[in-house]
């Protein structure tokens, strides 16, 4: 049985903190973890998305969402683009203000 978006965000949050326990700054993480797996994970299937779901009980085709792909794969891609460029700069920040770290300066 399918858990959806919601379950996954659930299940999966505490090892993705677990993670990232160490770092300092982390809270980006976590709203970008919302961002990809609760909001924009479930658009292909009405399995992972209610008011998808809702659509498939009113007559709705299954497979109708799966024309969705482009769009998907775009806002996902910008997403985690952004999410890299914002980690990448927190992180070298973090480096450089942890005592002997090699990009102290």
């Amino acid at each position: 049985m399918p858990i959806g978006t919601t379950g996954a965000s659930a299940l999966l949050v505490r090892p993705l903190l677990r993670a990232n326990a160490p770092r300092e700054r982390k809270a980006h993480i976590v709203v970008f973890f919302i961002f990809v797996v609760s909001n924009c994970g479930g658009l292909l299937t009405p399995l992972g998305d209610p008011p998808l779901f809702l659509g498939f009980l009113k007559g709705v085709p299954f497979a109708w969402t799966l024309r969705l792909w482009t769009p998907w794969l775009i806002v996902n891609g910008a997403l985690l683009a952004i999410f890299n460029v914002w980690d990448q700069i927190v992180f070298a920040r973090e480096e450089r203000e942890r005592p002997g770290s090699q990009l102290e300066g």
